[in-house]
């Protein structure tokens, strides 16, 4: 996405894990601006039970302070454990 100075960016995923673990959807910026995908700013889903129960869930996070011209975010996935699986997956950003 080309940028000014902001961006609003706004994901959502529906996770599911097959046993008692964690399952993260972050986000990583690359290009002009770079940010390693954390927990900080990620979807966790844990399903205690470890039943495979499936939860939509979405995040939003208004990114000031980027240095102006063209980044690439791009959500990353990963599991503590356990078969995850990440599905109707989107990733909306809006230039500011």
């Amino acid at each position: 996405a080309t940028h000014g100075s902001m961006a609003f960016v706004t994901w959502h995923a529906s996770i599911k894990n097959n046993s008692n673990n964690s399952s993260y959807v972050a986000l990583e910026l690359s290009g002009a601006n770079t940010d390693t995908a954390n927990d900080n700013r990620a979807l966790r889903h844990r399903d205690s039970t470890g039943s495979g129960g499936e939860e939509m869930m979405g995040m939003s996070f208004l990114y000031t302070g980027l240095a102006a011209g063209s980044t690439t975010f791009q959500l990353k996935y990963r599991t503590i454990g356990g078969t995850a699986t990440f599905v109707y997956r989107r990733l909306c950003v809006v230039p500011l």
